[in-house]
């Protein structure tokens, strides 16, 4: 990301506080006080309700009601990624604070519980507290099981779900001692239920080899396929030793369960289901009628059905520009007079989960085309015949109107009132 913004940064030939006239929108996505100020009218940002991010020093912190998520990578040693913006969520789990163990018992959170073969004998509380701001517990597993066995996270009948509902089960974890030999695998599980029974295990890929002493979050996803669904479980599962010895102990930090197509930021829970309210950014601002837009965005680590990135309005489907994310691909879309939609598609596997990239539009009434270049690819063109009847002046980061929600971290927005084709847009 950092290398993306300096690009940026040395196309346009841009120092802070110099005034470029071409310039129009100007939005660096850092934590600072003047983060969200725009040239011209400032960005009307909102969330009503708290929201935690990773600092600089990979500390969850809460960000309180409007105040924006500046979120940092902790794959690039707490590296700044920019604003992120998301729609609301549910963590439907009601501990997840992990409080009421017991150190020194078997006695689990409140709520939680490990069933099967032979794999509750073998667990003990060994300590339970905060890391980084982030609440844990610590298990033990030391003993000779003789199944599979899952560490789950909530009661039966606690999270309602029905057939073709796709949820996301999430949650931090590192190896504190011992290691997993005699363990095939570890993956994280949704259990599916009726009102009566267990209907199946939707299991995702193994993540033994990558759980180790080093803090990190694990997730999977499953769309609901069974008729029969009306709970769900989520949890750990671990793979059948046959009776081997296992010793290992895991510290496992705030579980997350949320009706989502991918891990959205923590939510902490302590006794109730918590709701993150959505992000909202917005400014009412004039579409030039050539112009050129340039955005660092990092995609979310999942997304089927695509989100918006930016869309520029007249309060209608009639005049706008969108940029948005459809699948691992990019795509923008320019009208004007509710004519033809002038689209352009980028190559599969363009964007994929959990990549930062940057994106270039331009556009123009008077040269009658749309050109896409994503991190400085030869542009993508496509005929535009039909000018603005009316000039589209709501502009909307990250969502279209407070629906189809991107989830992406922003490293920078910047529009420019003059249109760069060609080589020119490869360079902004």
């Amino acid at each position: 990301m950092a290398g993306l913004l300096a690009n940026v940064n040395q196309s346009l030939s841009w120092t802070r506080g110099r005034y470029d006239p071409d310039v129009i929108v100007d939005l660096p996505f850092v934590p600072s006080a003047s983060a969200l100020a725009l040239r011209g009218p400032k960005m009307a940002y909102s969330r009503s309700s708290l929201v935690y991010c990773t600092d600089a020093l990979g500390v969850l912190q809460a960000a309180d009601p409007d105040v924006p998520c500046y979120e940092h990578d902790p794959a690039a040693a707490f590296a700044p990624l920019g604003l992120w913006l998301q729609a609301q969520s549910t963590n439907e789990l009601r501990n997840s604070a992990a409080l009421g163990a017991d150190t020194g018992t078997d006695t689990l959170p409140t709520h939680w519980s490990v069933t099967g073969g032979g794999w509750p004998a073998t667990m003990d509380v060994t300590g339970f507290g905060t890391e980084d701001g982030r609440a844990y517990v610590e298990l033990r597993f030391n003993g000779n099981p003789t199944g599979v066995g899952t560490l789950l996270f909530e009661t039966n009948g606690t999270v309602a779900a029905a057939q073709n509902d796709t949820w996301t089960a999430s949650t931090f974890a590192r190896l504190v001692a011992g290691d997993f030999t005699n363990v095939p695998d570890i993956k994280m599980r949704i259990r599916v239920r009726s009102d009566v029974a267990t209907l199946g295990e939707n299991d995702g890929a193994n993540i033994k080899d990558s759980i180790t002493g080093t803090l990190a979050r694990f997730g999977h996803t499953a769309t609901l396929a069974n008729a029969a669904t009306t709970n769900i479980r989520p949890g750990l599962k671990f793979g059948n030793p046959a009776g081997a010895a296992v010793d290992f102990t895991l510290r496992i930090y705030l579980p997350q369960c949320e009706e989502s197509a991918f891990p959205s930021s923590p939510i902490p829970t302590s006794g109730i289901a918590v709701t993150r309210n959505a992000d909202v950014l917005t400014a009412v601002r004039d579409a030039p009628g050539e112009g050129t837009l340039i955005a660092v965005v990092r995609a979310p680590d999942g997304l089927p059905a695509g989100g918006t990135v930016l869309r520029w309005d007249d309060g209608t489907d009639a005049n706008y520009v969108h940029l948005r994310r459809v699948g691992d691909t990019a795509r923008a879309e320019v009208r004007g007079n509710t004519g033809t939609v002038a689209q352009l598609d980028t190559a599969a596997a363009s964007w994929p989960d959990g990549t930062s990239v940057k994106l270039a539009l331009a556009w123009s009434e008077s040269q009658n085309k749309v050109q896409l270049s994503v991190d400085g690819a030869a542009p993508l063109e496509a005929a535009w015949t039909d000018d603005f009847s009316s000039v589209p002046n709501a502009l909307e980061i990250g969502s279209d109107g407070g629906s189809d929600y991107l989830g992406g971290v922003f490293g920078w927005l910047r529009v420019l009132k003059v249109a760069r084709f060609d080589a020119d847009l490869q360079a902004v």
